[in-house]
């Protein structure tokens, strides 16, 4: 079972499509001084590598415990662009709600919110919950379909996620 603390690398967007000028300043790169030059190379390659890439990390915890943060972020700075939150349903010992599932604007259509949904979703499964419920507005709700949620009220936008025995 993956560690629900560990960051997980997804390649949403990459600026490196194999011919990355800045790649090829690095193997050229002058080392700092008194450093050798490999050591500053790598170091220089690793970190215009994840330029431009996102990463979505789970908070770890649970659902249970005050909810769980699933952040996007852009590197190789660690810039937030999106979010959501795992919780308890309080009406429902069975199910968590997901809420506040947000991409900034520009960064939207690149598969973000997808991301936060599959990591919810996955949190949901090692926690052995049989649903996931949540409020969508008209903008998200054909993503939320494409993971599986179905509309169960559209005058508020209820809708849910019955998640699988053997899923789980």
């Amino acid at each position: 079972m993956k560690n629900p603390e560990a960051t997980s690398s997804n390649e949403l967007e990459t600026t490196d499509n194999g011919q990355n000028p800045w790649l090829k300043m690095a193997d050229e790169a002058p080392p700092f001084a008194g450093e050798s030059t490999e050591p500053n190379r790598a170091t220089l390659k690793e970190k215009i590598k994840r330029m431009g890439r996102y990463e979505v990390r789970n908070t770890g915890g649970s659902s249970k415990g005050g909810g769980v943060t699933i952040e996007v972020v852009k590197m190789p700075f660690g810039k937030k662009v999106g979010s959501g939150v795992l919780d308890t349903d309080y009406s429902d010992d069975d199910a968590a709600v997901l809420n506040a599932v947000y991409v900034k604007p520009k960064h939207r259509g690149k598969g973000l919110g997808s991301a936060i949904t599959r990591e919810a979703i996955a949190q949901a499964q090692r926690e052995g919950l049989k649903r996931v419920n949540l409020n969508s507005t008209d903008m998200a709700t054909e993503m939320y379909k494409k993971h599986g949620f179905v509309t169960k009220d559209e005058s508020t936008g209820s809708m849910t996620l019955e998640l699988k025995d053997e899923d789980k």
